[in-house]
């Protein structure tokens, strides 16, 4: 799932950069966004950090590391580091798997 997002992201980089630069001058923009993509997108964080956590109580840690694979711009510096998708992906899929394994053992 993770590796198709950040297809997505490549392949609408030009206006997903544009869009999320813009909301920080449009408040209009700014609310519309928070709405829509940033629910839909912290919905699909809780959903996934779920899995990771207790009876569907994920830490915060767990959540965070889930939400920052998910994100456009964690996305982008990846590919600017020379990443490509796949790669990119796996790397945040371990990073969130390496935060619930330490969210297990606190």
């Amino acid at each position: 799932m993770l590796r198709e997002l950040y297809r997505w992201y490549r392949r609408n980089e030009r206006i997903s950069a544009n869009v999320r630069r813009d909301r920080e001058l449009v408040p209009a923009l700014d609310a519309l966004i928070a709405d829509t993509g940033d629910a839909k997108t912290a919905e699909l964080a809780r959903a996934l950090a779920a899995g990771f956590g207790n009876r569907g109580r994920p830490r915060r840690a767990v959540r965070a590391a889930v939400s920052l694979a998910l994100d456009f711009w964690t996305w982008r510096r990846l590919a600017r580091e020379g990443l490509d998708d796949s790669p990119a992906a796996r790397l945040m899929a371990d990073a969130v798997r390496a935060a619930a394994r330490k969210n297990a053992r606190s």
